[in-house]
């Protein structure tokens, strides 16, 4: 029988808390780097219950467009996030 850290069971234990503010610090700064456009994508992605139309009616966009914006800063967010946390990552 092998024994369980308590870090492996409480998603709450500290040294997790710690990594995952350290995760969110660095998407804040990663998202800081993003076009205005793209940060405008992330944020409209995350607005709770919208949909793709709706997000593009307010960036003012067609969908397609909308889309692109959306895909690339998600793959720019993905390249700094690794270059700011790779060992997290």
């Amino acid at each position: 029988m092998h024994a369980i850290s308590q870090s492996q069971t409480n998603p709450f234990c500290p040294e997790k808390a710690y990594i995952y503010s350290e995760l969110l610090q660095n998407i804040k700064k990663c998202k800081s780097k993003l076009s205005e456009k793209q940060r405008e994508s992330i944020d409209l992605l995350l607005t709770p219950d919208i949909k793709t139309d709706t997000a593009a009616n307010k960036a003012n966009c067609s969908n397609n467009t909308y889309l692109k914006r959306l895909s690339d800063a998600r793959k720019q967010l993905k390249i700094l996030l690794k270059i700011q946390s790779p060992y997290i990552l």
